[in-house]
C-alpha cells in the first residue's frame, strides 16, 4: 500500500491493509485500530425472535457462497427477528456497510451494541426488491436504550444486527438476505502530520486493480468562546432544532461554538408550537435558544411552514400564520432579533 500525502508519495511500513472476504457486511476501521483482527466467522452469528415481543420465529443460514438468509415467521406474531454478529473482540469501528435484498414492503433496521451495553439502531429505507448498497455510520442514530442511555457511540462496538420488522408486511413469512465483504483498514497517521490525503491501491491475482482516495485531519484544539457576538459575520446552519433535548443538543452546539461559529439558522415549526387551536408549546425551542445562547451562539428564526388547525394556501391560513408569527416572535423579542419567513 502507497500514501499519497501532499504531493509526495510514501510508503509507511507499519500501515497494513488485509482485503478478507467473510460474511455479510464491510467493517471500515476507525484510527487508531490493531491489526490483525479477523473477519467475522459464522458460527460468530446468531439469529434472535425479539423475545422480548414474544411469537416470531425464524432462523438465519450462510450458504455456500457466503451468502446470508435471515428467515421470518411472524404467523404466531412477535415484533422483529434478526440475524446478530458478536464479535469476539470489541471493534472501534468508523461505520458498517453491506449489501441487502429484501422483500419490498419489509422495513430493516440495524443495530449495534456499544462497550456500555447500550443498543443504538436507525432504520433502513428503500422500496424495491433488487440488491441495495447501506451503510450505518456511527452517530445520528434514530433510537437507542440501555447501558449508557444517552444515544452517543461509546466505542468499542460488541455487536452489529440486522433486523426485519413484522410491521407493514403483506406475507407474514419470507427471506432477507446479505452478500458477505469483510475490510479492515488499519493505519498509523505520521505523527508530524496535521492532515494526510492518502490513495489506497488493491491488488489480488485475477482482479482489477481498485484504488480509492480520502484524508484525515487530527482534531482541533478545543476552544469555546461562550460570548454572544451578534455583530460577528461567522456562522452556520448548526440546525439544534433537528436534535432532541438534552447531551445531543448540547454536544452540537459546543463542537460549533469550538469551530468558532457565533449564528444558527434555526426553524421554528408552526405545527410544533400550536398544539391545539390557540395552545402553543414553546419548551422545545426554549432550549434550542438556551442551548444556543450558553454556548454563545445567537439565533436568526425562520417562521417555518403551515399549521394543522388552519387552511394552507388561503386568506384564514395567512392571517391565522400572522396571529402565530405574533405569538412567536413576543415570546423571544428579547432573544431574538432578526427572523426569515420560511425557508429562503
Amino acid at each position: 500500500m502507497q500514501g499519497l500525502v501532499r504531493g509526495e508519495i510514501v510508503t509507511w511500513r507499519k500501515a497494513v491493509t488485509q482485503l478478507i472476504f467473510s460474511i455479510f457486511l464491510i467493517l471500515v476501521m476507525r484510527l487508531p485500530v490493531a491489526i490483525g483482527q479477523q473477519a467475522a466467522q459464522p458460527e460468530q452469528w446468531r439469529f434472535t425472535h425479539g423475545a422480548e415481543f414474544p411469537g416470531a420465529a425464524g432462523n438465519f443460514s450462510i450458504a455456500a457462497d457466503g451468502t446470508g438468509h435471515l428467515h421470518f415467521d411472524f404467523r404466531g406474531g412477535g415484533s422483529y427477528v434478526g440475524a446478530v454478529n458478536d464479535f469476539p473482540s470489541p471493534l472501534r469501528l468508523a461505520s458498517v456497510s453491506f449489501k441487502v435484498r429484501k422483500p419490498v414492503e419489509a422495513h430493516l433496521t440495524v443495530r449495534i451494541i456499544d462497550s456500555t451495553n447500550q443498543t443504538l439502531q436507525e432504520p433502513l429505507y428503500f422500496d424495491h426488491g433488487d440488491w441495495q448498497r447501506a451503510r450505518m455510520d456511527m452517530g445520528g442514530f434514530d433510537g437507542y436504550y440501555g447501558g449508557a442511555n444517552d444515544g452517543m457511540l461509546h466505542p468499542p462496538v460488541k455487536a452489529f444486527a440486522i433486523l426485519v420488522e413484522s410491521k407493514h408486511l403483506d406475507k407474514k413469512t419470507g427471506e432477507v438476505e446479505g452478500v458477505p465483504v469483510f475490510l479492515e483498514l488499519p493505519l498509523h497517521m505520521p505523527k508530524d502530520r496535521n492532515f494526510v490525503e492518502v490513495e489506497y491501491r488493491f491488488t489480488a491475482e485475477g482482479l482489477e486493480t481498485a484504488a480509492a482516495r480520502t484524508t484525515y485531519t487530527r482534531p482541533l484544539d478545543a476552544v469555546e468562546n461562550v460570548t454572544l457576538k451578534p455583530e460577528s459575520p461567522w456562522g452556520m446552519g448548526v440546525y439544534l432544532y433537528r436534535y432532541p433535548k438534552g447531551k445531543i443538543m448540547e454536544r452540537a452546539a459546543r463542537m460549533a461554538a469550538e469551530a468558532g461559529v457565533k449564528w444558527s439558522r434555526e426553524e421554528f415549526s408552526w405545527g410544533r408550537i400550536e398544539t391545539a387551536p390557540g395552545v402553543y408549546d414553546f419548551d422545545f425551542y426554549d432550549s434550542v435558544v438556551d442551548t444556543a445562547h450558553q454556548h454563545g451562539i445567537s439565533v436568526y428564526g425562520l417562521l417555518s411552514y403551515w399549521g394543522r388547525y388552519t387552511e394552507p394556501y388561503t386568506q384564514q391560513g395567512i392571517d391565522d400564520f400572522c396571529l402565530w408569527t405574533r405569538e412567536v416572535v413576543r415570546r423571544y423579542k428579547d432573544r431574538i432579533k432578526h427572523w426569515e419567513v420560511y425557508n429562503e
